[in-house]
């Protein structure tokens, strides 16, 4: 964000109070509106693009009479971050219904998640909403902070022709628009810098930061060689690859197979170890068909092995986990990449009490452990994203 665009969006929110709380307020007071408003707009613009998904997931929960817990730990996941909004109402549908501005919009503050109410308690907004009612402040208010004119979502405004024509707000970006906005109603209240946030301290560092953590749940095959895979299998192509001698009756197999003749041959290993059976651990299946291939001199690409394990596999829950490696410590599995979900995981929490409480009781296979052997479905993400934009710049909101 370059200085000028910094200083539209300070000034604009800057000129909200005058344009607005001008003989309501004091001007001294002036900030105990802009502030929490402001940072109400900021995670209204968060969660506005998984809006809908997180009022249908919340409305299954509720219509399978899950409790409060369940609607914490569930609605994160769908929002994409570590809070979340069940009113039906944003900000700018609050103003479809001017006459009903006020109880609708104490129906989205109370929509907030857990996390989100304390900072909604902290600024005391909800003292200020008789105020801005019985002034018929507060439909314009709102009105005001979903201008066009400004823009305080991480994503770019885009017009119709795709061009964007007002730049999203980065975390820090969104740190020093705060910062800026606190220094001037500081500077108007004769206040030393900070002085405001020593006396009133919103939230700590770490309240709403949080871990991304990616998991991956196992890869689980069943082999099983069938004739619709025995004809696919037949009309794929495998590379030429050299072999010495086959064991099976005794006959010399060509130094440089046809392709022909190779499907043959791995036909009939096949047919031999597993005839048409279903095997529903592939780790095994793997060891054994190698292994022969190792014993009479057959050697396959990696390419060609992989044909023949795609060709003859499907994913199927019930089956054994496939290994990737085994390590002096653990099992590492093959994740499977359909399954792969994320978990945000707040930064005061320790991860492994966080997966042991949320996830293992859902999906026992992730094997999220405190001693060795090493929790091998969990992998933390180089960013650490911390959604407080409120007195730290450089962490702030996601």
């Amino acid at each position: 964000m370059n200085h000028t665009t910094h200083n539209t969006i300070v000034n604009f929110i800057w000129n909200i109070a005058d344009d607005v709380l001008r003989d309501v307020y004091v001007r001294g007071k002036y900030r105990d509106v802009i502030l929490p408003m402001t940072v109400l707009r900021r995670l209204d613009c968060l969660l506005e693009p998984t809006k809908e998904k997180v009022l249908e997931h919340y409305k299954l929960l509720e219509k399978d009479n899950f409790g409060q817990n369940a609607v914490a730990q569930q609605l994160p996941r769908t929002s994409g971050y570590v809070f979340y909004n069940t009113s039906q109402f944003t900000f700018k549908t609050l103003l479809n219904f001017p006459s009903q501005i006020r109880a609708n919009f104490e129906n989205y503050l109370d929509g907030f998640s857990e996390n989100a109410q304390e900072i909604i308690d902290k600024f005391k907004l909800r003292n200020q909403i008789e105020t801005l009612t019985e002034s018929n402040r507060l439909y314009a208010l709102i009105d005001k902070f979903v201008s066009n004119h400004i823009n305080l979502s991480s994503e770019p405004v885009k017009n119709a022709e795709g061009e964007i024509t007002l730049q999203g707000l980065t975390n820090l970006e969104m740190g020093y628009v705060f910062e800026e906005l606190i220094r001037k109603f500081n500077e108007e209240n004769n206040e030393e810098a900070g002085e405001h946030f020593k006396q009133s301290k919103i939230f700590d560092n770490e309240d709403f930061g949080y871990h991304k953590i990616t998991v991956d749940r196992p890869l689980r095959l069943t082999f099983q060689v069938t004739s619709e895979r025995v004809a696919q299998f037949l009309g794929a192509s495998l590379t030429n690859s050299s072999t010495n001698k086959s064991s099976r009756g005794q006959q010399e197999i060509p130094l440089h197979l046809t392709s022909d003749t190779k499907h043959g041959v791995i036909l009939g290993i096949l047919k031999d170890l597993f005839s048409s059976d279903p095997h529903k651990d592939f780790n095994r299946v793997k060891q054994e068909f190698e292994k022969v291939l190792k014993a009479e001199e057959i050697k396959l690409t990696a390419k060609d092995l992989k044909l023949v394990y795609d060709t003859f596999t499907e994913k199927d829950e019930t089956a054994e986990p496939v290994i990737n490696k085994k390590t002096k410590d653990a099992v590492v599995y093959e994740p499977d990449s359909e399954l792969r979900d994320t978990e945000n995981v707040p930064l005061k929490e320790d991860i492994e009490e966080y997966f042991a409480r949320e996830v293992l009781p859902h999906v026992p296979e992730f094997g999220v452990q405190l001693n060795p052997p090493v929790p091998i479905f969990v992998r933390l993400a180089t960013d650490n994203i911390s959604p407080h934009f409120l007195n730290n710049a450089d962490r702030c909101l996601a």
